[in-house]
């Protein structure tokens, strides 16, 4: 009898184990291509944030020189600013108004606007009464195409013809104020009202004596307290008991302030730093009253504000 003499047969477990590498490479390159995915979504969303940031400080850049440029015609070419829409062009002479509006780096559209003003029986800027030859409302609309969408900025003010010789405004102090919030935003981490300006355009100066703020949500509510207002770098009220200020404390919306008197020089401006608050108000909404020293009133109010640049 003969007794084979082949191997022993013998099991191969070595391709179990290539098929486990195998699906862990596969599972590997997956788990990296969500890594890589999401952190280029995350990319992205970040390049379209800044780009919008950009974006948005540019259009308020162009805005601000449309305001300057404007202000600079009403000085030295009163009778270029005729009721109209307009563009603006720059030469050796200075700005001007062109038909048509222009372009700003071949990407914001700029729109100006001049409109007649209105005097009401206080001589204060109104809808309708007497119309006053010597001031003019002007807007820049900057236009820029963003995100498939068109965005705009607009820029509001007050001009006047310092050399007219009809100056309506000259019954009362609060008939020459104007309360420019065309720059007005919330900042200070949202706790603080900034960019209004007091602008004098009369023929004498003008003293602002007190001042009312008032302020509301989108949900219609009024929270927190003002807690100081800062004009020209100087604090012209504070809720400390020291000052000639009052009342004393932190106060609710729509309480009258006895500020610091801020005088204003005729055709000169006094420029808010800011309204400080104990809380955040986020997208809220103002309306600033003041007492002028002779008693005569104005008041000015924003649309919801959002942050600063």
């Amino acid at each position: 009898m003969r007794f084979s003499t082949s191997r022993p047969f013998a099991i191969d477990c070595r391709a179990p184990r290539a098929g486990q590498m195998l699906i862990e490479a596969i599972l590997a390159l997956a788990l990296l291509a969500v890594v890589v995915g999401g952190s280029l979504t995350v990319g992205l969303r970040s390049f379209d944030v800044l780009e919008r940031s950009r974006d948005t400080l540019t259009a308020a850049t162009v805005g601000q020189e449309s305001i300057e440029a404007l202000r600079a015609l009403a000085a030295g070419s009163w009778e270029s600013l005729a009721d109209g829409t307009y563009g603006l062009a720059r030469g050796s002479g200075g700005w001007s108004l062109v038909p048509s509006p222009d372009v700003v780096d071949n990407r914001y559209t700029r729109t100006i606007t001049v409109v007649s003003v209105f005097r009401d029986a206080a001589c204060a800027l109104a809808q309708s009464g007497t119309y006053d030859p010597d001031a003019k409302r002007v807007t820049a609309t900057i236009a820029w195409a963003s995100g498939g969408a068109t965005r705009t900025r607009m820029f509001t003010t007050h001009v006047a013809n310092w050399r007219g010789a009809g100056m309506l405004c000259s019954a009362t102090e609060a008939g020459s104020l104007v309360i420019d919030v065309s720059g007005a935003c919330i900042g200070g981490e949202q706790k603080q009202l900034e960019g209004v300006v007091f602008r004098n355009i009369g023929l004498r100066d003008i003293t602002v004596d007190r001042l009312t703020l008032s302020w509301v949500l989108g949900d219609g509510t009024s929270p927190g307290n003002i807690q100081s207002v800062k004009v020209g770098g100087q604090d012209v009220w504070h809720a400390t008991s020291s000052g000639d200020w009052s009342p004393h404390g932190a106060q609710v919306s729509g309480t009258e302030l006895a500020i610091a008197n801020v005088t204003i020089a005729a055709g000169s401006a006094a420029e808010v730093d800011r309204f400080r608050f104990d809380r955040k108000l986020a997208a809220a909404a103002f309306t600033l009253a003041v007492r002028m020293l002779d008693a005569s009133t104005d008041a000015e109010s924003t649309t919801f504000l959002t942050n600063c640049d």
